[in-house]
């Protein structure tokens, strides 16, 4: 599928950094913790090599990724982050 992917995308003449915002908003609408489809900072091999071949670094991409997926994960309607800060806080 990666490999699908990455030739779906690269047949198009879009802008990269349009590619990385549509990323950014799977993740957050299919990433909020709760069962999700992308809920894991791992999943985002699928879309390494669509990065990759726009020309973004690997390492950025891992750390935007890790970002916007705690963005889903404090996101409703679960926010599961929340959980935690409550249960590790609470007197």
């Amino acid at each position: 599928m990666p490999s699908d992917l990455k030739g779906f995308v690269t047949q198009f003449a879009v802008h990269p950094i349009l590619v990385i915002v549509a990323i950014c908003a799977i993740y957050v609408v299919l990433g909020h913790g709760d069962g999700g489809a992308v809920d894991d900072p791992a999943d985002g091999s699928a879309f390494l090599p669509v990065v990759t071949a726009l020309g973004f670094d690997p390492i950025w991409f891992g750390i935007i990724i890790v970002i916007v997926v705690q963005i889903g994960l404090i996101s409703p309607p679960v926010g599961m982050n929340i959980f935690v800060v409550r249960a590790c806080c609470a007197t």
